[in-house]
């Protein structure tokens, strides 16, 4: 009974890491802000001193099994995918009182649902958003992934030391691996405001599921509001309306725009690379408004110089 006792006194169940402790290999530096699946810390690897976001499981889903696998299958799926638009993984396990964590690159910059929040968007800067993001996305498909969250808040303009901003690409939470046999396959979740009507009926998406939440990203940059509404039942309601012009002052980039946010996934484009070309061929071409065309590159001929001696 004694052994018993002082067993269960070594036992710690599974808590909120506080600043200073480690996880794993990273020391608490503060938090950055929690949800309803855990909390997002700013930490430090004190043996380089590299600075990471590091990620946690609520303590008390820590011994559920199947949140612990859905958790980390996160790390599994983003570090498939090399690309500097898209958040990179450095680490992920277990960590102090047996925590589930993940650490990833620290951004520092504002997520675009912050940035749209503090004032409306410059068309150059919504045409370098969506460049960025298809961007990022071409290479996530190429990896054979579904990223099936793309909304405001997973999308950071993060600052680099250049002054230059880089759209990234974060939160692969409900991300999916081809033919990964995920339960979260056939499970309706993510933002309904940002996802294709194929997706809210249960199916588990492709990249032209990831394309039409681009397109309703696009959407609400130009209008200030999503394109079907918040809700599924106004969404699939609206669903069965014309949709009305993103921004009627840019009817070309509009038409763009509508074509992504096709209901039919059969009418929406099939990868992001041709989405991406098609967009830079319009800023271009000064087909949208606000933007000059860019004259041709000319190259200049040497010049002979007959007879010419150093």
């Amino acid at each position: 009974m004694i052994e018993l006792t002082q067993q269960m006194r070594k036992f710690r169940p599974p808590r909120s890491p506080a600043p200073g402790e480690f996880v794993g290999r990273y020391q608490i530096l503060r938090r950055l802000g929690h949800g309803g699946g855990g909390e997002v810390f700013e930490a430090v690897d004190p043996r380089t001193g590299d600075e990471v976001a590091l990620k946690t499981l609520r303590p008390d889903w820590a011994a559920d099994r199947r949140r612990v696998q859905e958790f980390l299958e996160e790390a599994y799926t983003a570090s498939c995918v090399v690309h500097p638009g898209v958040v990179r993984m450095r680490a992920w396990g277990r960590g102090g009182a047996c925590i589930p964590f993940l650490a990833m690159d620290l951004l520092r910059g504002d997520p675009l649902s912050v940035r749209m929040a503090r004032a409306r968007l410059s068309i150059r800067e919504v045409v370098r958003v969506l460049d960025g993001v298809l961007d990022a996305l071409e290479a996530v498909h190429a990896a054979g992934v579904l990223h099936r969250d793309i909304k405001p808040g997973n999308v950071i303009l993060a600052r680099r030391c250049s002054d230059r901003e880089r759209v990234t690409l974060v939160d692969f939470g409900l991300a999916l691996r081809a033919r990964s046999g995920s339960p979260r396959e056939s499970r309706v979740s993510g933002t309904p405001a940002y996802m294709a009507p194929e997706r809210m009926r249960g199916h588990r998406g492709t990249p032209k599921s990831d394309l039409y939440a681009v397109g309703a990203l696009a959407y609400e940059m130009l209008s200030g509001a999503p394109p079907y509404g918040h809700e599924p039942p106004e969404i699939f309601e609206a669903l069965g309306r014309k949709l009305a012009p993103a921004d009627a002052e840019q009817p070309v980039l509009s038409r763009w725009v509508a074509r992504l946010l096709a209901p039919s996934a059969f009418l929406r484009p099939s990868s992001a690379s041709p989405v991406r070309s098609s967009l830079r061929q319009l800023a271009r071409s000064g087909e949208i408004i606000g933007l000059a065309p860019r004259p041709p590159i000319r190259v200049a001929r040497p010049l002979a110089l007959a007879g010419a001696s150093v």
